[in-house]
C-alpha cells in the first residue's frame, strides 16, 4: 500500500488516519477488491469516502481514455441532506445529482441526467423500487452508507442493491457486527462475492461454531480472513487521534418501589437539574415517540426551559431548526427518539448523554452516543444509561454486553496492520480463507 498525497482539490484539511484510509481504498481498488471503512462514529468516514473520490476524479481526468461513469452512493434518507452539503463543502467540483423525490428522472431522461455527473445520491429504498434504472448505469463505485441496512440478506432491498454492477463496492458503517455474525457475511458478499462461501457454509463454518459453541480457533481465524477488508479505528485509541476529550459512561441501577415505579422520570429531572447548573447540555434518547412527549411536556415544566423533541415525524425544516438551535445555545435539552435521532446528526454542543430506556442493539446506543462524542466537541462526554434491576432492561443491558464482545472480537481495531499489507501477505490471507472454510464444516 503506497501512501497518498491529500487530492488538490480538496477543501479541507485530512487527519493522519483520515490519508492512511484513502490510500487503504485505493491500494484495494486497485486490486479491484471491495471494501469495509468501519471507523467508530465521529472520526470522519463521510470526509475519507469524498477525499477517495475526488482523487480518483483527479487522476481520472490525466487519462486520455474516457473514465468510468460516476459513484453511486446510497444511504438512509435522513442523510441524504447532509451528504449533499458535505461533497459541496468539501469537493465542490464534484458534480452531484440527488436521484430521489417524486420529481425524479426515469428510463432514458435518468440516464441523460446521469451523463458527466461525478456522484448520484440515492436511498435505500430507491434502490430497490429504481432497480432498473439504477441497473442501466456503468458505476465507477456502489457506495453504501450505513452499510448495515443491508445486513438481512433475504431482504429484497438486500438482493437489489447486490446486483448493482460497479468497478468497485465500498461500505461504510461504524457497526459491521450489529447483532449476529450472518450480518457481516451479508456486508462481505456485497463487497467481494464469494469471499466468505455461501451463507449455509458460514453458517456452519463461523456462527455456529463462535455464537452457540463459543469455539476458540474458529474465532481466531475469522478476524484474519476478513482483515484486509475491513478498516476500522477507534477515536479512543491515542495512537489514531489524540485531542477528543473523555466519554465516560454510567449505569445507573434504579431499585424500584410499585411508588417509585411511576416516578421513573423524575430519576432523569433530578440529574438534568445539575447538568443544568453546571451549564452542560443534554440529549435524551428513547426508543418511543410517546415517552418523548412526555419527558418534554414533563421536563419543561419542572425545569423551566425549553426541550427540543425529534421524531419520525419530524419535517426536515423543523429537524434542521432544531438542531441549529441546539447547536447554538437555544435549549439546553434536546430529546431524540432513537429511530429518528440515532444517527446523521452533529450535535457535540452537548456534553451529558441519557439513554432513557435501552434498547436491544449495542451499535444503535453507541450510533446515538457519538451525535455528541465526536470530532469537534470539546468536552468531556458523560453517557447515563437507566437499567431498573430485576425488570427486563437488566435482562437487555446483560445481552447488549455480550454483542459487544462479540462484535469486539470479531472485527477487531487498529491499523498497525496495514503497513504490513503487501500483495503477498494478501495472497497468504486468500489462502487461509480456503484453508479455514474447508475445514471448519465439522467442528463445535
Amino acid at each position: 500500500m503506497e501512501p497518498v498525497c491529500p487530492p488538490q482539490r480538496f477543501q479541507g484539511t485530512l487527519r493522519p488516519y483520515q490519508l492512511r484510509g484513502v490510500s487503504w481504498l485505493l491500494y484495494l481498488h486497485r486490486l479491484g477488491l471491495g471494501a469495509c471503512l468501519a471507523d467508530d462514529m465521529g472520526l470522519g468516514k463521510t470526509v475519507e469516502l469524498i477525499a477517495f473520490l475526488l482523487h480518483k476524479r483527479e487522476n481520472e481526468n490525466n487519462e486520455p481514455k474516457e473514465g468510468p461513469g460516476p459513484a453511486l452512493l446510497i444511504c438512509p434518507l435522513s442523510v441524504v441532506g447532509n451528504w449533499q452539503k458535505e461533497l459541496e463543502r468539501f469537493a465542490p467540483h464534484l458534480q452531484v445529482l440527488v436521484h430521489h423525490g417524486l420529481n425524479r428522472l426515469f428510463g432514458h431522461d435518468f440516464l441523460e441526467s446521469v451523463a458527466g455527473k461525478d456522484v448520484v445520491i440515492t436511498t435505500y429504498a430507491l434502490a430497490q423500487r429504481d432497480e432498473e434504472d439504477l441497473s442501466a448505469v456503468s458505476w465507477s463505485h456502489v457506495v453504501l452508507d450505513e452499510a448495515q441496512n443491508i445486513k438481512n440478506q433475504a431482504a429484497r432491498q438486500t438482493q437489489s442493491i447486490k446486483r448493482l454492477k460497479a468497478e468497485q463496492k465500498i461500505a461504510l458503517t461504524g457497526t459491521p457486527v450489529e447483532n449476529r455474525l450472518s450480518e457481516l457475511w451479508s456486508i462481505m458478499d456485497f463487497l467481494n462475492p464469494g469471499y466468505l462461501g455461501s451463507a449455509e457454509s458460514f453458517r456452519k463454518d463461523f456462527v455456529l461454531p463462535i455464537e452457540k459453541y463459543k469455539n476458540k480457533r474458529r474465532s481466531e481465524a475469522l478476524p484474519s480472513i476478513i482483515q484486509p477488508f475491513i478498516l476500522r479505528r477507534l477515536k479512543t485509541d491515542p495512537t489514531v487521534i489524540n485531542d477528543l476529550p473523555d466519554k465516560i459512561e454510567m449505569k445507573v441501577n434504579c431499585n424500584l418501589t410499585p411508588e417509585q415505579a411511576s416516578l421513573y422520570a423524575a430519576v432523569v429531572e433530578e440529574m438534568l437539574y445539575e447538568a443544568a447548573a453546571e451549564g452542560d447540555r443534554a440529549l435524551i434518547f428513547t426508543q418511543f415517540a410517546g415517552m418523548g412527549a412526555m419527558l418534554r411536556h414533563d421536563l419543561q415544566e419542572r425545569l423551566g426551559v425549553e426541550a427540543l423533541f425529534l421524531h419520525g415525524k419530524t419535517s426536515e425544516k423543523q429537524r434542521d431548526d432544531m438542531i441549529q438551535r441546539f447547536q447554538a445555545g437555544g435549549s439546553p435539552i434536546f430529546i431524540l427518539s432513537l429511530k429518528a435521532g440515532g444517527f446523521g446528526l452533529n450535535l457535540t454542543a452537548a456534553n451529558q448523554v441519557f439513554h432513557f430506556d435501552r434498547w436491544w442493539n449495542p451499535a444503535v446506543e453507541n450510533q446515538a452516543t457519538d451525535r455528541a462524542f465526536r470530532i469537534g466537541q470539546k468536552k468531556n462526554v458523560f453517557v447515563h444509561k437507566f437499567v431498573c434491576l430485576g425488570t427486563l432492561e437488566e435482562q437487555i443491558d446483560q445481552m447488549i454486553e455480550q454483542k459487544k464482545a462479540l462484535a469486539e472480537s470479531v472485527i477487531g481495531t487498529g491499523e498497525a496492520w496495514l503497513t504490513e499489507l503487501s500483495n503477498d501477505a494478501l495472497r497468504q490471507m486468500l489462502t487461509l480463507r480456503r484453508e479455514a472454510v474447508g475445514n471448519g464444516g465439522d467442528e463445535k
